[in-house]
């Protein structure tokens, strides 16, 4: 069998793989660590509804950090960064707590 590739490398550096396997006419994702030679150690194996709560999670974690994001740049413009951004043509408020 081939080495794996790695599907991402985490924020330790680790090179992690996830794949489909079926077992008869059960399908898990496993997802392994990959060592220097490509080779997979079993991190999880997840059926469909322990993916769909993995999914959701990443889901929510993606959520959490563009909104944390936005509010640190949303927090950096001034109200006229603010107008050109959204495109807004009336006139702005003077005063910068109306914002």
């Amino acid at each position: 069998m081939a080495p794996l590739k790695p599907t991402f490398t985490d924020v330790h550096g680790r090179k992690v793989a996830a794949q489909m396997t079926h077992e008869g006419r059960t399908s898990r994702l496993t997802i392994n660590e990959l060592d220097e030679n490509g080779e997979p150690t079993l991190l999880l194996c997840l059926n469909s509804y322990d993916a769909t709560l993995l999914a959701r999670a990443c889901n929510l974690f993606v959520k959490h950090n563009f909104s944390v994001n936005f509010t640190d740049v949303n927090m950096m413009l001034s109200p006229e960064d603010k107008a050109q951004i959204l495109g807004d043509e009336e006139e702005l408020p003077r005063d910068k707590d109306t914002w």
